[in-house]
């Protein structure tokens, strides 16, 4: 992914959704988290799996870098993530 965002994503698979306890295996899971990075600094961590981004359905990674380059350089992404709480939007600012 974007090295600014400073997350590594893979697909959620039918094996995934069932470690995870997830209805559906839909979205993108957070494999890694790199310090400094926007996602870090947005709260996202492991496992939490992001649904959409800027309001688009997430089924595979190229879909988030597709995201990413409909939108304007320095814009904020929107994302919709899931995590142990539950379905929250989560904003990444980019740093000024």
């Amino acid at each position: 992914t974007d090295e600014r965002i400073g997350i590594d994503l893979v697909e959620v698979t039918p094996r995934i959704a069932r470690q995870l306890r997830l209805e559906e295996a839909t979205g993108l899971v957070v494999v890694g988290v790199r310090p400094g990075g926007l996602a870090e600094a947005a709260g996202l961590k492991l496992y939490d799996v992001i649904l959409e981004a800027n309001r688009r359905e997430l089924g595979t990674v190229r879909d988030f870098g597709k995201a990413l380059q409909a939108d304007v350089p320095g814009d904020e992404l929107l994302l919709l993530v899931r995590d142990r709480e539950g379905v929250r939007f989560v904003v990444l600012r980019p740093r000024k």
